[in-house]
């Protein structure tokens, strides 16, 4: 029988909250000086896998959701751009959304649109409930392709980089 440590504990809390997280997201949300040791003690009791090399999860999770690895990345740049605004919780979420989180006492819906998915999903977007959206785009381009009624932001995420987009609504 194994037991898991607090830090191990942490470390599997966001895993199963996120259902997969990056080596760095891990990295950058604990920032625990034996995380190596840390995951591979994990990996060891079966409690983690690591898919494409870098890529975390928990048992019995096959598929990584990499709309999820770039909502991670979005939180990540929020929650420590700003230690005074830190979020203080979030969740994920169904179609259209990945993601949620309150921050300055307002919830954010997040979304990742995919080439090809900007007619769909800015037509469930717009009939959604939410107030405030941040729409994570693969690219620059897709921008003219999304028609959102609401107040949002757009951003692309690459490689844990996060550049928000003007677009002409602020």
């Amino acid at each position: 029988m194994y037991y898991v440590n607090l830090k191990q504990q942490k470390i599997l809390q966001n895993i199963n909250k996120f259902g997969c997280m990056t080596y760095e997201q891990i990295r950058k949300i604990n920032n625990f000086s034996d995380l190596d040791k840390q995951l591979k003690s994990l990996v060891r009791q079966s409690k983690i896998r690591i898919l494409d090399d870098n890529i975390y999860v928990t048992r019995g999770v096959r598929e990584v959701n990499k709309n999820v690895l770039s909502a991670i990345d979005l939180y990540i740049y929020l929650n420590f751009v700003d230690k005074e605004s830190s979020i203080a919780w979030c969740v994920i979420e169904d179609f259209p959304f990945i993601m949620a989180f309150f921050r300055n006492n307002k919830v954010f819906d997040i979304a990742v649109i995919k080439e090809g998915e900007e007619t769909i999903c800015s037509v469930a977007i717009n009939r959604s409930a939410a107030e405030r959206v941040i729409v994570i785009l693969k690219d620059y381009g897709q921008l003219e392709k999304v028609r959102i009624s609401k107040p949002v932001k757009y951003c692309t995420v690459n490689d844990g980089t996060v550049i928000f987009l003007e677009n002409g609504d602020d």
